[in-house]
């Protein structure tokens, strides 16, 4: 799912200093806050096509920033694309996302459009009674994963770092302020929030493991990294790593395992994508079976940036780590 940072005209989040980037998170966060408690939520429609999506906040040089990005990852593919105004789109849905978390961050109703397709699949996994794990990928915002599942009838565990929507690594100021204010808006949309903590001790899978023996959903970022044990598999032609905790647990816990990305129909208007299951065979030794999925996974990823290059997350760390290679 969409990483969100804090300042999208600078290339990586890591070449600030974390309590530099912690602090311009908070002063965005409240300056957004205080913005959607004066605006009335009428005028977001208005706001979100005019003002955020206009020149004085897509900045030309952030295009131009966007734009190069996609170039080097699809130029090869997409050789008849405007990648100038594919990177305009993703810049007015990436301030539109900061709206509407800012205005979730009140507790109230957003005025966003969701749409779910795929549910037929969800519910057929379900019946199984081994729990689902949606394995979301970095496209839009999580905010519009988390809303339109609600809205559907899908009470979703999501699985969270301690300092998500801050820093890393993680300072005082953003597990104290940012990660909290960040996570305000989303925590009406979630039946439960799973947090792995700051010294990243590994009680949260024993609850995880609960939950999807209870057959509930959980969702877990798909294109992550882990600070160790990452998988290997290719991406556009390019070396990408994940982390392998979904299908790990998929395997040990045989809950079925669902790809998932959401897609921006247009302005406050978001379509979630539950895709079809990704095999997990269980009479394959574990480490055989993550590395299977994990390359099938990442294949539906390339293919899904192909087709909606402007909502895929292009500060994810996949670009990032393509660029450093560059």
């Amino acid at each position: 799912m969409i990483r969100n940072d804090s300042d999208p005209a600078r290339p990586a989040r890591g070449s600030m200093r974390p309590g530099v980037d912690d602090i311009r998170s908070a002063m965005r966060l409240a300056a957004g806050y205080l913005a959607t408690a004066i605006v009335p939520s009428r005028h977001d429609a208005w706001i979100v096509t005019h003002a955020l999506g206009g020149p004085t906040l897509v900045r030309q040089g952030w295009v131009n920033h966007i734009a190069e990005r996609m170039r080097l990852v699809l130029g090869t593919r997409l050789t008849d694309a405007d990648f100038d105004a594919l990177a305009r789109r993703y810049c007015q849905m990436f301030r539109e996302n900061h709206w509407m978390r800012w205005r979730a961050m009140h507790g109230g109703s957003v005025p966003v459009t969701t749409s779910v397709t795929g549910l037929e699949t969800l519910e057929r996994a379900r019946a199984r009674g081994r729990g689902v794990i949606l394995w979301g990928m970095s496209f839009c915002e999580t905010l519009a994963v988390k809303i339109g599942l609600h809205r559907a009838g899908v009470p979703l565990v999501h699985l969270s770092t301690a300092h998500h929507g801050a820093a890393w690594p993680a300072t005082r100021l953003g597990l104290a302020v940012v990660a909290p204010m960040f996570t305000a808006a989303e925590l009406p949309y979630l039946a439960e929030r799973v947090v792995i903590p700051p010294d990243e001790s590994l009680g949260y899978m024993r609850v995880l493991m609960e939950r999807l023996a209870g057959n509930h959903c959980v969702s877990i970022a798909g294109d992550g990294v882990a600070r160790r044990s990452n998988v290997a598999a290719t991406v556009l032609g390019r070396e990408a790593h994940f982390a392998p905790g979904a299908p790990g647990l998929a395997w040990r816990m045989g809950s079925a395992l669902l790809p998932l990305h959401v897609t921006r129909e247009g302005p406050l208007d978001y379509r979630v994508v539950i895709d079809e299951e990704v095999e997990v065979d269980r009479s394959t030794g574990k480490a055989a079976c993550i590395e299977a999925a994990v390359c099938e996974f990442a294949s539906r990823l390339g293919r899904r940036i192909v087709e909606r290059p402007s909502d895929f997350g292009w500060y994810s760390h996949l670009v990032e780590a393509w660029i450093r290679q560059k």
